[in-house]
């Protein structure tokens, strides 16, 4: 939302319905839902290949098993965002999702540690990544 708020156009691509639907409440209420897209899809579904054509650049932030396949989809697409903004939990898909990425010529430009949960072990891996 707050992207939205700048003036940019928003699409977001997430899997679990109910959320979907609280993005687009919050966007109504907000006065933002002509610049946000809530889409109800997989990644690996055809309507993420659609969200994401045309995208300058893409915010993920997926489960703990990671972009799976998708990653395959963007190291492929000749055309398509030129920057992702990679949100973690689970360093070992990051990591596999980056491998994937790299040969295709994907670089991590900045890698930024957030401890969201103090005195666990958790935390949430941050990078930009670019083409």
């Amino acid at each position: 939302m707050p992207l939205a708020a700048t003036g940019a156009a928003v699409k977001a691509l997430e899997l679990e319905v109910r959320a979907v639907a609280g993005l687009r409440q919050a966007a109504e209420e907000a006065g933002l839902i002509d610049r946000i897209d809530p889409i109800a899809a997989s990644w690996e579904s055809p309507r993420a290949a659609d969200a994401i054509r045309g995208a300058e650049a893409l915010l993920v932030d997926p489960p703990r098993s990671g972009l799976g396949r998708f990653a395959q989809r963007l190291a492929d697409a000749k055309e398509g965002p030129g920057a992702l903004l990679y949100v973690s939990c689970a360093a070992e898909s990051f990591i596999t999702d980056l491998g994937t990425l790299a040969p295709a010529g994907w670089r991590v430009r900045s890698l930024t540690l957030v401890d969201q949960l103090p005195q666990t072990p958790h935390g949430e891996w941050v990078a930009l990544v670019t083409r």
